[in-house]
């Protein structure tokens, strides 16, 4: 029986994406991870991947791009400026199957990784991230992460552009979008505190 060859540098890649993905939801800090010859190899990755002219790795690129946003809070311009519409590309997946949508989910929380005091050209994400929500209100193909980490990569270009802001708050009804996760919050919070009464009962009793 054949065995299949594990490819070390997509597996490395597969498990960085893992522990950024953990950090970002825990609000965990690395510190001087920029500082660390992984990083350096990450940054080496995203470069010489995007120069290529032939035979580009787009899956490798978009890993590389992924796991280097998750893991840094601090970020070099130019190698942001090849991240964004690069994993814009990869959220704009429209397959159902669920690991399309993971695949998604990841992406657009690795962008929401980048903080408000990073300016991004407008032109390289607006119409991205305005057809992925639009088409999100129409089909609902995000997951809640997803979705939220989508408002939030936008929402933190706000300050630069005072003509975005309105153009959100009028095309993407943000006040409405606002509503329902407030809506759903106190839903959850409400379960939560439902299920620990419950709890404090059985103890009770």
């Amino acid at each position: 029986m054949k065995r299949k060859r594990i490819n070390v540098e997509n597996a490395c890649l597969q498990l960085l994406k893992h522990i950024g993905h953990f950090k970002v939801l825990k609000c965990v800090l690395i510190h001087d991870f920029a500082e660390c010859t992984l990083n350096g190899r990450l940054e080496t990755m995203i470069s010489e991947e995007e120069e290529k002219k032939e035979e580009k790795d787009e899956r490798l690129l978009v890993d590389a791009c992924e796991s280097y946003l998750l893991l840094n809070d601090r970020f070099n311009t130019y190698l942001v400026l090849i991240c964004v519409p690069c994993l814009l590309k990869a959220a704009s997946n429209k397959e159902e199957s669920e690991e399309a949508q993971k695949e998604v989910e990841m992406a657009l929380l690795a962008l929401s990784n980048i903080h408000e005091r990073f300016e991004i050209p407008e032109e390289l994400f607006f119409d991205e991230i305005k057809e992925i929500v639009e088409y999100h209100h129409e089909h609902h193909n995000l997951t809640h992460l997803a979705y939220v980490s989508a408002w939030k990569f936008e929402m933190r270009r706000l300050r630069f552009n005072e003509n975005l802001y309105d153009a959100v708050a009028n095309e993407r009804h943000f006040a409405k979008a606002t509503g329902r996760e407030l809506e759903e919050l106190a839903k959850c919070v409400d379960w939560q505190a439902k299920r620990r009464k419950r709890k404090e009962k059985k103890t009770f009793f």
